[in-house]
Order: C-alpha cells, then structure tokens, then sequence
C-alpha cells in the first residue's frame, strides 16, 4: 500500500508537493490538464525509472526551467507489512550518470535505513530484484495489471497477438511454451545425433586400422631409440671422463699460476725485508741499540719523576702561606672594624652603647694599640707575599725545564715506538716469507705428482723428462699439450654425444607424433563407441520426448481454457459490481486471440466487446477485466486506475464507483483518478489537483475525511 508521495519539480509540479493517501478508495480529482496522470506517472517512475508516455527517457520529467528534481515514494510491503522509502532523482541533463536512486526501510528504534543506493554502487537491477522481493510484483504485471492508463485501458481485452504474449507471461503459461519449445529443441539435436551416429560405424573401421599401421612403425622406432640410448650412456661416460680430466687440467693451470704467484711474492718479500732492515738500521743507528735508548728513556723519566716531588713540595708551601695570610686577613678585618667603632666612640662624651663618661685618654691609647698591631700584621702580610711570589718564579722555572724534558721524552718515545714496529714489520715479512716457501714446496710437490700421471695418460714419452723438470717455465708446454689432447678428444666425444642426441629426439619426436595419433585414435574410438551404444537410448529418447511434448500440448491448452474460463468467471462478477443495470448473461475469452466476449440479452452466442457502444460498456468491460486480473495473480497491495469512468454514463459512474470502494477492502488501496466532484458519496480520500496560473505549477488538496 501507497502511504505517501513528494513531487518536487516533477513536470507541471515546481517545487515541493506531498500526498498522503490511506487505505482504501482513493480519489484523484481535477480539471483536464491539472496534473492528474502525472501523479502516476511519478509512481511508475520511482518504481520501475519510466513512464508509459516517455518510456525510459525520465530527464523531460523534471519541470522546465528548474535543474533537478525528485521523488520520493512511500510504501508498506503486502507480505511483511514493513514501511519503505523510495527516492528517486535527476537533474535536467540528459546524461544517465545525472540520476539516482536510494531505497530505506524505517526501523522503530533506528530510524530510516539505507538498504540500496546508488552512490554506494547499487544498479538498477538490484534495485528491481528487491522490489520484486517486497512487493512481489514486477514491472510487466504493474504496467499491464496494477496500473491502467487512461488512452490504453481497453488494450487488454481487444486481444491480440502482443496481449496474448503478455498475458501468457502475467498468468504463467509462457513457462509451457518455453518448456515446448526446449523440447523440440532437444528433439532436434536428438535427430541429429541419430543420423550422425549411423554414420560412425564406417568411421570406426577405418580408425582401427590406422591404429594397427601406428602401432607397427611405434614399435620399430622404440627398437631403433633403445639402440641409440645405449650407445648415448658409452658417449656419455666418456664425456664425464674427459670433463673431469679437462677440469683437473683447468686446475693443474691454475696451480702453475699460483706457483708462479708464490715466487713473484718471495721476490717481492725479499726486497721488501731488505728495505725493512735498512730502516730499521737508520732509526737505531743514533742509539746504536734498543737497550741504549730504552736506558735514556728511562733516565727522562726519573728525573721527571724528582721535578714532580718538588714541584708538589712548593705547591705545599704555597698552600701553608694561603692559610697563613688568610688567617691574618681575618685579624686585620676585625682590627679594622674595631678601630672604625673607637674612633667613632672618641667623639662624643658618652657611650651611645653604656650610657658610661668616656674618658678620651683610655680610648686614644687603645686606638694608638690598634693601630699598631694593624701596621704589624700589614707587615707580615707583605712578608708573605714576598715569599709567595718567590715560590711562584721558582714554579715557572721548574715547569719550563719540565716542558723541555717531556718534549725530549716524547721525541724519545716516537723513536722508540717506529723502532718496535719496524721490528715488528721485519718479524711478520719474515713469518710470510716462511709461509711463502712452504706452500711453494708444496704446490710444486703435488703440481709434479698430478702432472706425471696424466702425462703417463696422455703423453707416455714425457714422464722420463718430469724428474729433470725444476723450472716452471718448462712445465707450462707439458701441461698445454696434454690439455690439447684431452680437448680434441672431448670435442670428439661431445659432437658424437649431440648427434646421438639429434637421432633420439628426432625418433622420440616421431613416436610422441605417432603415439598422440594413437591415443587420439583411440580416444575418438572410445568415443563413437560409447555413442554408438547410447543409440537405442537415444531412440527411445525422442519417443519419449514426443510423448512429453504431446502432454505439454495439452496441459497448456486444458490449463489456458481453465484460467481464460476462471478469468472470464471474474470478470463478469466485477462487470456486474460495475454497472447499474447488467445487460449482458455471460462473458468468455477467445483462447486463439485473447479477445474479450460478452454474450447481450437476447443475443444467441457473444459478441467481441470492442464492438459495443453506449454506456462506456467497453470501459466497464476493461476495468473488470484488470480487476480479475488482478484477483489472478493475488497481488493485494495497490491498483492505479486513470479516468475508468470517463466514457461512461452517469448511472454506470456511480456503479462503478460504488464498486471500486467495495473492491478496495479486498485489494486494500485503490487509487483512482476520476473528473471533478465524482465519488465523493462514498466518503473515499480525496486528492484534488488544481493548475496554478500564477506560479505556473500543479497544486495539491486533500479534501477526504
């Protein structure tokens, strides 16, 4: 059911407009051109994105001259009786990417929530499954069932080739004919197969003696590969033989060399350790040996050590005269303080302190007493001083000599350590020499050893020469020829290796080839064969499929006569609903044209109500028709009708009326737009829709109860 509907700036409707409708009958009423059917139109455009007048194009749906507009439509589910919100909206560009869609469901405790959105990623598609889910109804059976156009009301029951199509679709039956026509398909493939499976048998023959001639020219080649394989496992020992004797030979090379190496670095250790000797001789040569200035150094240091003692003895004293002057100072600063409050004191005739006479003589000879011992410490003071100065110089001249004996020592000691490490630099070129000479002997040992063994291999007349051999000058040539030798014959062996190798590939090649064409033979054989044995399954099949595609034909046409009988039983119930006064006994539907028959008063059989006139007979003909329709397909949401009542008589339109308010308690909500002041005796909802010249849009008041 429909509960509420804002329009902004949708067609002749600018800005914002809401509907409330209720359960029920209701009544859209207003002048031609008021804006009625647009009410319908934005249903059908939040529902399904279209219109029936503009089809898909929705962008000449928003009010001229404005950018954008919107619809929001509000709905309870028929099934679950949940409340949900569509919002539709677009601007005026023509670009598909300039419109959108968001549907919500409202939650008691959590307000509106957003189940599908477009800006979230949502498509159309799922926006149509879901709604489909909701209201249990989709776009075909709303255009053709639940919503009924004003200028195509009467196209359902005219009949037709489109309507039988479609309404084989609302009702179900198009699912037989899809189911027929899968039959018949298979019956052809079925047929097909049959001939095709006749045709095998000769096929079959013929693969099997090529599969025969496969199997001789196989075995002939695994004989032939057998053969190479063992003469490529001889190559192939041999080519590991002269690989691991090139190898030795490659070290053999790399021994002369590090043979040669070794004596290059004994050369140069020999002169490197004469050029040691010689430096070490220059830096003794002062001192005429290391215990002689190791003696001197430790002479520096001795006497260092005696300047440090005294010079730490007049620091001593330099303390004691401090502590001496320090003492006297504090003498002298209470003397001093003293003297200050006396002389003070000699001035006046009493004592400020007392109260006491002063008598000027005792105060004159005690000043005369400070005085003097004042005059007598400045001495001592001076005294001290004099001392302190004397240590001071004495201080100087200690540091000075000091200063001399360390830069001396210094000297001394940077001798004594370029002479330590010189030694050291003689002891490790000697160590490395030793090192040297060793892996010398060595690598000449072995170098000799490996040399006359292979020499005995390969060059049999050079061994007697290896004991007379010391220079490694002459054991070069040696080594070449022996390593010409062994390449030439492993070049040999290998070239003989890679044409073994080309014969077997080229023969595995060939079997692999004639093998695939086996296993393909054999393959296709195994095949037809077993499609050969499905043949009198698959006769039995089509027979079979005949049986079920004749009982299709008859299901559908029992099942089509019983619903077109049920559906023509409906409507003429609601035609009777419909009118005030019924002048036809019965109604049928064509089962070849799906044309609608009323059989009139008087008449002997029925008559195609596209012919009847007066009364709105065929109006009243097609609304009962989409009400039994609807019945059919049990959808108790909501039905749309646009201006039913328009070609009818004022008897009939008051029926008719009367009728669809009763009917609006079985299918719940009725909306229904009708011409000005008609139904309002029935005490439905009212909707009246008016044009405002003024602001130039449509306008909406609800009128009902």
């Amino acid at each position: 059911m429909i509960t509420r509907l804002v329009l902004e700036n949708f067609k002749r409707y600018r800005g914002r407009h809401e509907i409330a409708f209720r359960e029920g009958l209701n009544l859209i009423q207003g002048h031609n051109d008021a804006g009625k059917s647009s009410i319908f139109h934005a249903i059908s455009y939040a529902l399904f994105n279209q219109t029936p007048s503009l089809g898909s194009a929705t962008y000449p749906l928003v009010s001229v001259g404005e950018s954008r507009m919107r619809v929001t439509l509000e709905f309870l589910s028929p099934n679950t009786g949940a409340l949900f919100r569509l919002i539709r909206y677009r601007s005026a560009s023509k670009s598909s990417s300039s419109s959108g869609f968001r549907l919500q469901r409202y939650d008691p405790s959590a307000g509106w929530l957003t189940i599908l959105s477009s800006e979230t990623g949502s498509k159309e598609r799922d926006l149509r499954l879901k709604l489909t889910e909701i209201l249990g109804i989709d776009k075909r059976l709303f255009f053709n069932v639940i919503y009924s156009e004003q200028k195509e009301f009467v196209r359902l029951i005219r009949g037709g080739t489109d309507v039988r199509r479609t309404l084989d679709a609302v009702l179900g039956l198009s699912a037989i004919s899809a189911a027929k026509k899968c039959i018949n398909e298979i019956l052809r493939d079925l047929r097909n197969k049959l001939q095709r499976l006749v045709d095998l048998k000769s096929r079959v023959n013929e693969l099997k003696e090529f599969e025969d001639k496969f199997l001789k020219e196989v075995k002939k080649i695994s004989d032939d590969i057998v053969n190479l394989e063992r003469e490529y496992k001889k190559l192939m020992g041999k080519l590991n033989s002269l690989e691991k004797d090139k190898k030795f030979v490659d070290s053999l090379k790399a021994l002369l060399n590090r043979v040669r190496d070794l004596s290059i670095n004994l050369e140069r250790l020999d002169a490197k350790l004469s050029h040691a000797n010689e430096e070490f001789n220059y830096l003794i040569k002062p001192w005429g040996s290391l215990s002689a200035l190791q003696s001197t150094i430790m002479k520096i240091k001795e006497e260092l050590k005696e300047q440090e003692n005294e010079h730490l003895n007049i620091n001593n004293e330099i303390s004691n005269l401090e502590e001496k002057r320090a003492t006297i100072l504090r003498k002298v600063g209470y003397i001093e303080d003293t003297l200050s409050i006396r002389v003070k004191v000699s001035k006046r005739a009493k004592c400020p302190t007392c109260g006491q006479p002063i008598d000027p003589n005792t105060i004159r000879r005690e000043i005369e007493r400070l005085e003097f011992e004042r005059s007598k410490l400045r001495k001592e003071l001076s005294d001290l001083e004099n001392q302190r100065k004397l240590f001071e110089k004495k201080l100087k001249e200690l540091e000075k000599v000091r200063e001399e004996k360390l830069s001396i020592l210094h000297k001394y000691m940077q001798n004594m350590e370029s002479i330590q490490r010189q030694l050291r630099l003689i002891n490790r070129i000697k160590d490395e020499k030793t090192r040297l000479m060793d892996e010398l002997s060595k690598a000449l040992s072995k170098m000799k050893d490996d040399l006359r063994r292979y020499a005995n291999m390969y060059l049999p007349q050079a061994s007697l020469k290896l004991e007379d051999i010391h220079d490694v000058d002459n054991i070069e040539p040696l080594i070449s020829e022996i390593y010409e030798r062994i390449w030439r014959d492993y070049s040999s062996v290998k070239a003989a290796l890679e044409s073994t190798t080309a014969k077997i590939r080229s023969l595995l090649s060939q079997r692999n080839s004639l093998i695939n064409n086996i296993n393909d033979i054999r393959e296709r054989l195994k095949r037809y064969e077993k499609e050969l044995q499905g043949l009198e399954r698959i006769e039995q099949a089509i027979e079979d499929l005949k049986t079920v595609e004749e009982c299709f034909t008859k299901l559908e046409s029992e099942l089509r006569g019983k619903i077109l009988r049920i559906i023509a039983s409906k409507t003429y119930f609601w035609y009777k609903q419909l009118v005030s006064d019924p002048v036809y006994v019965s109604v049928e539907i064509d089962p070849d044209t799906y044309e609608l028959k009323a059989q009139p008063l008087g008449f002997p059989e029925p008559q195609p109500v596209k012919g009847f006139s007066g009364g709105g007979h065929e109006t009243i003909f097609a609304l009962a028709f989409r009400l039994a329709l609807a019945e059919m397909t049990g959808f108790g949401g909501f039905l749309m009708f646009d201006e039913p009542t328009d070609a009818t008589d004022s008897a009939n339109r008051d029926a008719i009326i009367e009728a669809l308010y009763k009917a609006s308690r079985k299918f719940r909500q009725i909306l229904l737009i009708t011409h000005h002041g008609i139904g309002r005796e029935v005490s439905a909802h009212v909707v009246h829709v008016s044009f405002d010249k003024g602001k130039n849009s449509s306008r909406i008041e609800i009128i009902g109860p």
